[in-house]
């Protein structure tokens, strides 16, 4: 990743906390690569994108459509300003606007093909430190590794007119100044992560229903799973151009195309909404994948595509009418370990 340039603003009223940093230094680096490396490792981004009103009438939407083109002589500067005061805007007007010490930094900067904007709002954290005659005093430093909020523009895929560009880590802190990146940037269509990568499942699950492959559907899931599963530790978006591609196996393209929507339209609109590109949600993933439940004196860890009903030839059958649980196809080693038990007894 390449730094093209660095702002900072203090999150307050007064005139004056601002500084433009020279991205060759080697702070200004250390605090990018913190910032930027935090944002990487978030599981629970939400993605979406400006409404067609926003990107025309929001002050910060606008300044924004400025920085595409020409990214080296963008103007960071006044994007910084637009930025501040749409967080100011949006804070409750009784709130102390530095009230919490808290800090924009904005970061210009390119990985790979694409031009990104990263505006992170962080904050000071208390450390312990020695002072010259190695006496413990408190002192102040900026949580660089720890968001509060933030919010990334892929400013190559919005000039090129394509889905998913804005992705957030979500606050939790009501009322103060940047209690709600979406809402004060202008954003009115976030999608959850985690709504992604669960509707994509359900969505699966719908159309190989609707293109009659039912009996293949299994198949196709843990196909779709294992996909988000190799995003996810790679730490890449997912997308449902690739994902349609999962089901050329089971439906040749004309066929789909013949019987109605692509899988990508078809998950794209209602009910699902998926984005067509999303962070897989590793909670959500984890609770796709596996069956996980305990009693008082047992417990089951075991992969869902192990599960089916009686009639099925799963290892793992459940008997909804005599409300049991069957284990098929034993290996010797789970069968010796219980005869062991057994002669304990």
């Amino acid at each position: 990743m390449e730094l093209k340039q660095i702002e900072i603003r203090a999150i307050s009223r007064a005139a004056g906390d601002r500084r433009q940093l020279d991205p060759t230094d080697a702070a200004a680096q250390q605090l990018f690569e913190a910032v930027s490396g935090s944002f990487g490792r978030r599981s629970a981004l939400t993605h979406g994108a400006f409404s067609e009103d926003t990107l025309q009438e929001h002050p910060f939407a606008g300044a924004l459509l400025a920085l595409t083109g020409d990214i080296d002589n963008a103007d960071l500067t006044g994007l910084a300003d637009a930025a501040l005061a749409s967080l100011l805007n949006a804070a409750e007007p009784e709130q102390p606007a530095d009230e919490h010490d808290s800090q924009l930094v904005c970061l210009l900067y390119q990985s790979d093909r694409y031009h990104y904007l990263l505006l992170a709002l962080l904050e000071h954290e208390p450390r312990l430190a020695l002072d010259e005659s190695l006496q413990p005093v408190e002192t102040r430093v900026l949580a660089a590794e720890r968001l509060v909020q933030a919010l990334r523009v892929n400013l190559t895929r919005l000039e090129r007119g394509q889905d998913s560009y804005l992705s957030f880590v979500p606050g939790k802190r009501g009322g103060s100044p940047g209690q709600d990146f979406p809402g004060a940037f202008g954003c009115s269509e976030a999608v959850p992560a985690s709504h992604c990568t669960r509707e994509l499942i359900r969505a699966t699950r719908d159309f190989c229903n609707q293109h009659a492959i039912q009996e293949r559907k299994d198949e196709v899931v843990e196909d779709v799973v294992s996909y988000l599963e190799r995003k996810r530790e790679d730490k890449q978006h997912a997308s449902l151009n690739e994902i349609e591609r999962l089901f050329d196996a089971y439906i040749p393209p004309p066929q789909a195309e013949t019987e109605g929507a692509t899988f990508g339209q078809f998950a794209n609109t209602e009910p699902y909404q998926v984005t067509q590109e999303f962070q897989p949600h590793s909670g959500t993933l984890r609770a796709l994948a596996k069956v996980k439940t305990k009693s008082d004196n047992w417990q089951l860890d075991f992969a869902r595509r192990s599960l089916g009903t009686k009639d099925s030839d799963r290892d793992i059958l459940f008997d909804e009418d005599g409300q049991t649980l069957t284990l098929r196809r034993l290996p010797t080693r789970v069968i010796q370990t219980i005869r062991d038990a057994l002669e304990q007894d």
